[in-house]
């Protein structure tokens, strides 16, 4: 009897054992997600979202669609893409397979940065839907109305700088340095257009002309004293009183005179010059060149046109990869030369090529190019002008 007890007990105990190591195999068998999948699902979620929502404003048709749709407009108002957009970000973030680990403040910058969007559409134009118009009454019941908008956009800054590492230094330094790049290419441009003109208008030397040689001789011989011999003015020299001569031979005769011979008994009149000592020596000058038409108005269209020829020029080349830069302007009145100087290792032969692609960004033809420029290292682009520009005479 003892004996067959201890062998039933035996089987049992190994009956149990065998179960409890079928129970275990079956719960280790079970499927289970990883945290990378569920982060994942997750991300699948909230995309899946966002476009509902998107598609929800953009269409009107479908029944849950339209329920979406309503609840986003009085609940967010016009801004309803901001939840959007969080939600399309948040789910990039669980997706993107080497993402760093979440921290606690970055969910929190992000929630205050969503507010704080969506409260400046509620104080901009009362579009912040139910959200915005809950967010704006609790902060002007505390700040007031102005503080209500420095807290907003205090908050919008700082859940920015945390987020997404905005830095409003680096923006500010991107700022100045664009103005200054800007202010140093519109200078270049100037000049270039200007270093024609200046050394057009160089001053040359003055050589007295012919008429201003008559002048200053009329001038020094009307100031000239009158020399002893000569009489005072509007001096009249009459004619002494004498008796013609008759011959005794033949008698006295009446002559008829005609009427247009000069009468020798008439007084003459002759003008002499009167001696002026007080009268001070005349220094005549020329008159100036401003006095002549330099036709302004066409050079500031030629002066626009040079700087965006230089720009296309320049914007053109690097667009096919050959660092160049102009240099010079040659301006004509038909034809305009820019000096392009090619970067370090750039063949000329590169932009020699594309002289058709110049001609078509340029809708000038034909363009004509002179590599090199003899003298100078450049190269020579000449470009027909839109207009041809009047040559006057200065």
């Amino acid at each position: 009897m003892r004996r067959t007890t201890s062998r039933s007990s035996t089987r049992s105990g190994s009956r149990r054992a065998s179960s409890s190591r079928s129970k275990r195999s079956k719960r280790a068998a079970r499927p289970r997600l990883s945290t990378r999948q569920v982060r994942e699902i997750v991300g699948v979620l909230l995309m899946l979202a966002a476009l509902l929502g998107v598609l929800a404003i953009l269409s009107h048709a479908g029944s849950i669609l339209g329920f979406i749709r309503d609840g986003m407009v009085a609940g967010f108002g016009s801004a309803w893409f901001v939840p959007v957009v969080a939600a399309i970000a948040l789910s990039a973030y669980l997706l993107w397979p080497k993402a760093p680990r979440p921290r606690g403040i970055d969910f929190v910058a992000g929630m205050v940065t969503v507010l704080s969007l969506i409260g400046l559409f509620g104080l901009a134009a009362g579009a912040g839907g139910s959200a915005g118009r809950a967010i704006d009454s609790a902060l002007i019941g505390l700040v007031t109305r102005v503080g209500a908008w420095a807290l907003l956009i205090a908050g919008l800054v700082i859940g920015l700088i945390v987020t997404i590492h905005f830095s409003p230094g680096a923006l500010l330094v991107a700022a100045v340095g664009g103005l200054r790049a800007a202010n140093a290419e519109r200078a270049r441009l100037r000049d270039l257009v200007a270093a024609p003109a200046q050394e057009k208008g160089k001053p040359q030397k003055a050589t007295p002309a012919s008429s201003d040689l008559l002048t200053r001789s009329a001038a020094s011989f009307a100031t000239a004293p009158a020399s002893a011999d000569q009489r005072a003015l509007w001096e009249v020299d009459e004619p002494e009183d004498v008796a013609p001569e008759r011959p005794a031979s033949t008698p006295a005769t009446t002559v008829a005179v005609e009427d247009d011979a000069p009468r020798a008994s008439e007084p003459v009149m002759r003008v002499v010059a009167e001696t002026e000592d007080d009268l001070p020596e005349i220094e005549w000058k020329l008159p100036s060149i401003a006095l002549l038409d330099t036709v302004t108005a066409r050079r500031e269209r030629m002066a626009d046109e040079i700087k965006r020829n230089v720009k296309i020029l320049e914007s053109t080349l690097q667009t096919f990869g050959v660092e160049c830069k102009v240099v010079g302007v040659n301006p004509g009145p038909a034809v305009t030369q820019y000096e392009v100087q090619p970067g370090p290792g750039v063949q000329v032969k590169r932009i020699t090529a594309l002289q058709n692609d110049l001609s078509l960004a340029l809708a000038a033809a034909p363009l004509r190019i002179e590599a090199p420029i003899p003298g100078k290292s450049a190269v020579g682009i000449e470009v027909p002008n839109k207009s041809a520009s009047l040559v006057t005479i200065r």
